[in-house]
């Protein structure tokens, strides 16, 4: 009997060593914007004042907090217009530059950005 509460015990103490420490989040939504604003991640939409941007759902960057992960991702987006090659045809076209970052909350460190640009044609 003593060889099993041994392998118990063996077993206990691992999954107590494979526990996750608990996510300790050195930003709020505030302070990461700013410090995303810092590195020049984050569209500022060129022609529009802060209180603009502020009252306008739209414009505003998406902040999103993941736990499991300790992990915030801000997603920025800012349109224009072209009517350039297949886009002529169309009636024109809307571009979307969107730019996805995520920092590590322990760290203060940028994990990963993304940009992205999508052509979506107004059909009308």
């Amino acid at each position: 009997m003593s060889k099993f509460w041994m392998i118990i015990y063996f077993i206990s103490f691992i999954s107590i060593l494979n526990a996750q420490k608990p996510c300790v989040n050195n930003f709020d939504s505030v302070s990461v914007l700013e410090f995303a604003k810092q590195k020049n991640l984050v569209y500022k939409i060129k022609g529009l004042s802060d209180e603009e941007i502020a009252k306008t759902p739209s414009y505003q960057p998406k902040l999103n907090f993941d736990a499991n992960t300790c992990v915030w991702t801000i997603k920025s987006v800012k349109y224009s217009n072209t009517n350039f090659g297949k886009c002529r045809k169309t009636n024109g076209c809307t571009i979307e530059k969107s730019l996805i970052v995520k920092i590590d909350a322990e760290k203060k460190k940028i994990v990963a950005k993304k940009r992205r640009k999508r052509k979506i044609p107004n059909y009308e």
